[in-house]
């Protein structure tokens, strides 16, 4: 399940909610002053995939 970020229009306050994709679209309420004037936030994200080669390099 994706976590995704929401900002209120009204107070500003930035919060992450835990749902499946298939609720991405349906509006959050903010939990600091209980305003349903939410956006979704577009979020980068990080991985730690590493590249591994079948060739190896000796010099020469």
């Amino acid at each position: 399940m994706p976590l995704y970020e929401y900002k209120c229009n009204r107070c500003k306050t930035t919060f992450q909610v835990l749902k499946p994709v298939s609720e991405r679209d349906k509006s959050e309420k903010c939990p600091d002053c209980g305003s349903s004037e939410t956006e979704r936030l577009i979020s980068l994200f990080t991985s730690n995939a590493t590249t591994c080669s079948p060739y190896v390099h000796t010099g020469g």
